[in-house]
This record gives structure tokens, sequence and C-alpha cells, in this order.
């Protein structure tokens, strides 16, 4: 089923040497504690904009280029968490 509102968050991803897989690679990490850019699409617009969430307890908020929050469509919503540069 098709979601109204689509995120692309741009986060910055590490390797995590504490968690090695069954062939000896360390797993990623991506971290969506701190701020980035943002790409959502709405309504078959793309607007460019911030995110920023303070810790793992804190809800992450979406502000647009000018500073004001992110409106969404009523529904349902889908998270892309991306690394910075990859095409949105």
């Amino acid at each position: 089923m098709a979601k109204p509102n689509v995120i692309a968050q741009y986060c910055q991803v590490t390797a995590d040497h504490s968690d090695i897989d069954v062939n000896g690679n360390p797993s990623m990490y991506t971290h969506s504690v701190g701020s980035g850019g943002v790409v959502p699409f709405r309504g078959g617009k793309r607007i460019e904009g911030t995110w920023s969430r303070a810790s793992n307890g804190a809800p992450t908020l979406f502000q647009d280029s000018a500073g004001k929050p992110l409106l969404l469509a009523p529904g349902g919503t889908f998270v892309a968490l991306v690394r910075p540069g990859a095409p949105a």
C-alpha cells in the first residue's frame, strides 16, 4: 500500500566493530541521534529540510528550509535512513 509521506533522512553511518558477522565483517551503525538533511516527498512534491533528534528517547523533529515544522499528510509515513550523498 502506498504511503502519502516518504522521507529520506540523511544519517552518518559507521562500522560497528563490536558486532561482527559470520564472515568477520563489522555491521554498520546508522546514527539517528544528532542532525542532518532530510528530503520529504508529499503530494508528489520534493521538499528540502533538516532533521534533529536530541537523544534515543526523543522524537525526531523535521523542519523545512525556513526552520518551520514540516507538515505531513494524514496517513502513513515511510522513512528511509540513507548515507549523506545518496540520491533521493
